[in-house]
């Protein structure tokens, strides 16, 4: 089974074994708790150049199949990426809790990634 730290403590097992949230419990404060739970206990979780080495080699397999030269992958597409990958695989199970914490965990890396990397602010319009 998969890591689900935190988890426990605010959710039961369904006869499927699925998490399912314990019925005296808000589940957003049950879901916030768990994502700090395990983006916390792992110090190290999106800090190190995990997340710049998978974009170095995307980047350089999407330019070796002959994508245009113009796209460059940054950390934080990585994290953006990811989490739409997760965003996939919810889509054919949605109680899956542990992608649910993934997904959250990617955007937290993400987040850190773009704010402490690219710490001058990205031109936005109000469209």
């Amino acid at each position: 089974m998969s890591d689900v730290t935190g988890l426990e403590d605010f959710h039961e097992r369904d006869h499927e074994g699925n998490f399912q949230p314990r019925s005296n419990r808000d589940p957003r404060k049950e879901f916030l708790r768990a994502v700090a739970n395990k983006v916390l206990d792992k110090p190290d979780m999106g800090r190190e150049d995990t997340y710049a080495t998978i974009a170095a080699f995307w980047n350089a397999y999407l330019h070796g199949i002959g994508v245009d030269g113009d796209i460059c992958l940054e950390d934080y597409d990585v994290a953006l990426m990811m989490d739409l990958f997760k965003t996939a695989r919810l889509t054919s199970n949605p109680h899956h809790e542990d992608s649910w914490l993934d997904k959250a965990g990617y955007i937290v890396g993400g987040h850190e990634k773009a704010v402490t990397n690219y710490p001058t602010p990205m031109e936005t319009t109000n469209e």
